[in-house]
């Protein structure tokens, strides 16, 4: 099946879902907690299509801020003890999903979900996952613009370069990261060219369709630079510069119903 085919045929499957799913919720029908679980999911799926297959950049970054939205709901019903929800949802665990929010356009749900992230202390100290944490904090700390506490996790990224799998954080995210909170065009531009690099290398071992087209952390990294005044160097087909730019979307008008 042509990638063209298979995006056609994972946007209506993504919009019926969404549309079963509504109905569930107005009905009052189902598990409400893995509804929002694939709610968040779908909206996700709605935003890489749109960015790999249609160039709709409004349209992506509206898609990624409901899927960061009901991240949200997660945090909000965790912390009000409202339904059973794992602890991993709520943990660095899901720190990935930082990502989307920052992608989103949206400033304020992008500052919401970093300081919801890493809140849970208690659970926290059962994940288990020394890369999650380090980068979920990291990352957390550098969307707050906390050099203190953003340095700190970055050093510790650079320190484990040597464990297995952290190789390529500590050259990449680390020190992409770093040139993001010390606002360093160099250091910026050399971690996120490693970044888009070796995304390219493992979606040619084990990619799966839409990661191809999108690597969602590295544009998260540009459009943080962008905000802050730091010049992108780096030219990647994967980098798309319009995407880059602020849109006029009206988040508050944009309806999310949970």
């Amino acid at each position: 099946m042509k990638d063209i085919e298979l995006f056609e045929k994972l946007q209506q499957e993504s919009i019926d879902d969404i549309k079963r799913l509504y109905k569930l919720i107005e009905q009052k029908k189902g598990n409400l907690v893995g509804i929002v679980g694939l709610l968040h999911i779908d909206y996700m799926i709605l935003g890489e299509i749109a960015i790999c297959y249609k160039k709709q950049y409004d349209i992506v970054k509206e898609n990624f801020f409901k899927s960061s939205k009901m991240q949200e709901w997660f945090y909000r019903m965790y912390k009000n003890k409202m339904y059973d929800i794992d602890s991993s949802e709520v943990t660095t665990c899901s720190y990935e999903t930082l990502y989307f929010a920052v992608l989103s356009g949206c400033k304020e749900q992008m500052v919401l979900m970093a300081n919801y992230l890493g809140s849970f202390e208690e659970e926290e100290k059962e994940e288990s996952c020394l890369t999650n944490t380090l980068l979920g904090y990291a990352l957390k700390y550098v969307i707050l613009d906390d050099v203190v506490n953003a340095m700190k996790y970055i050093n510790q990224l650079e320190e484990n370069k040597s464990k297995r799998g952290m190789k390529q954080f500590a050259d990449g995210h680390a020190r992409a990261f770093k040139g993001l909170i010390q606002r360093e065009e160099k250091e910026l531009n050399q971690g996120l060219e490693f970044m888009l690099k070796h995304h390219v290398a493992r979606m040619k071992r084990d990619g799966k369709k839409l990661e191809q087209y999108f690597a969602y952390d590295s544009v998260a990294v540009a459009m943080l630079a962008r905000e802050r005044g730091i010049n992108i160097t780096v030219k990647h087909e994967l980098l798309p510069d319009e995407y880059l730019e602020k849109t006029d979307i009206d988040y508050k008008s944009i309806e999310v119903i949970i």
